[in-house]
């Protein structure tokens, strides 16, 4: 079952979740403690990241007037010239 990490503190406050005894165990070799890290550790395993990013036309879009920040991309003058996409990146490579 895929849960946002919201969801898993939820259920843990609710007492409705089943604690993983030595769940460092069933890490493959090499794998670190942040595959279950900070509310879902012990419950749970991280098996993807979202990062976002954007692409854009260089014809349109001058190199000074790149986005820096989120704030930057409410810039009216690149409507329809950035978009902003979710990559999804799975596993821990």
């Amino acid at each position: 079952m895929a849960l946002k990490e919201s969801a898993f503190v939820i259920l843990a406050n609710a007492d409705a979740l089943e604690r993983i005894n030595d769940w460092e165990n069933l890490l493959p070799e090499g794998a670190d403690e942040s595959v279950s890290p900070g509310p879902i550790a012990g419950f749970g395993f991280k098996s993807f990241d979202f990062y976002f990013g954007y692409s854009y036309r260089p014809q349109e879009v001058a190199t000074k007037m790149i986005p820096l920040s989120m704030k930057d991309l409410g810039n009216s003058s690149l409507k329809g010239k950035v978009a902003v996409s979710k990559v999804i990146t799975l596993g821990n490579r």
